[in-house]
């Protein structure tokens, strides 16, 4: 368990909970009944640990929510017009999400694609100092924050020459943030059972790679590549870099990953989604245009909030 910032989160909540209030939620009558229903206690498995699962359970609910309205707010940062494009991509969203359940979500799932898309916003916005923070807290979340500073540097490093140095400092508080974090972690953990690479291309990804698919599966995600590719020169640079995170994740997943285990590439997700429907909108003969990035080339810029 590497994964720690919900694991923390939800024992700190149940540490803070008195006693009382506890047990009146868990000695409650319809919880009770909830609790004697197979689903409740077999499937999930919330029986011996109720009051942590349902803490689990709520913090999960309000990172949807958080995520499906920042997911409006990326729309807005993005394109024009914004109503009511940016509520309907914010539900989009949500609705694409449970297909990628199918090797059961985790409880740090949520979590993570919430601070992870909120490190993307930030980054649009050139807030650095709302970005920080929230990729911290990413660190903390899952390792697939490490993507975060190549996508940094693809988009401001190699883009902007004026105050390149500035942007190069960025970067490296970015690296070591991630290696100090990650390293702690995972020396806090090193007793777990596991290893911290498990390499699956002959035990699994290769029966992935040559069994026979369906020509519907075929279609389906060629449609979804060929939204996502189609008049990429004129989509933000933002979102086809991080979309192309996709690349990386996929070259790992062979050998160390579980190749069709979607959840885990929750990371490339919103950005593939805001290109894929500004595709689909002008295949519907929809007028959408990109809006002009942030321009923070200064220094004294650069680390100014939003809004500034």
């Amino acid at each position: 368990m590497t994964r720690a910032l919900t694991f923390w989160t939800i024992r700190i909540v149940v540490a803070a909970t008195p006693a009382r209030a506890r047990e009146a939620v868990e000695q409650n009558k319809l919880v009770q009944q909830l609790l004697k229903t197979d689903y409740v206690s077999k499937e999930l498995g919330w029986t011996p640990h109720f009051y942590e699962c349902l803490i689990a359970f709520a913090l999960s609910f309000l990172c949807l929510l958080l995520f499906s309205r920042l997911c409006s707010a990326l729309w807005r940062s993005f394109y024009t017009p914004t109503d009511p494009h940016a509520d309907m991509f914010s539900i989009v969203v949500l609705l694409g999400l449970p297909p990628m359940f199918g090797w059961n979500a985790q409880h740090y799932d949520f979590p993570t694609i919430l601070l992870y898309t909120l490190c993307l916003y930030f980054m649009r916005r050139q807030n650095w100092r709302l970005y920080f923070p929230a990729f911290i807290l990413a660190c903390f979340s899952k390792e697939t924050a490490v993507l975060l500073p190549l996508v940094f540097a693809l988009v401001f490093v190699s883009h902007h020459r004026d105050d390149r140095l500035i942007y190069w400092g960025v970067l490296a508080s970015q690296l070591l943030l991630a290696l100090l974090i990650r390293g702690w972690v995972s020396f806090l953990y090193r007793a777990n059972p596991g290893h911290p690479l498990e390499f699956h291309l002959f035990d699994h990804n290769l029966r992935v790679l040559t069994r026979p698919y369906s020509v519907e599966t075929f279609l389906t995600w060629s449609l979804i590549a060929a939204a996502v590719l189609a008049h990429r020169t004129s989509k933000p640079w933002l979102l086809r870099v991080a979309a192309g995170m996709l690349v990386p994740m996929l070259v790992l997943s062979v050998f160390f990953g579980w190749l069709d285990e979607l959840r885990a590439y929750y990371e490339a997700y919103v950005p593939a989604m805001l290109l894929a429907s500004q595709s689909f909108i002008r295949l519907f003969g929809w007028h959408v245009e990109t809006r002009a990035p942030t321009n923070a080339s200064t220094v004294g810029r650069i680390w100014a909030p939003i809004g500034a």
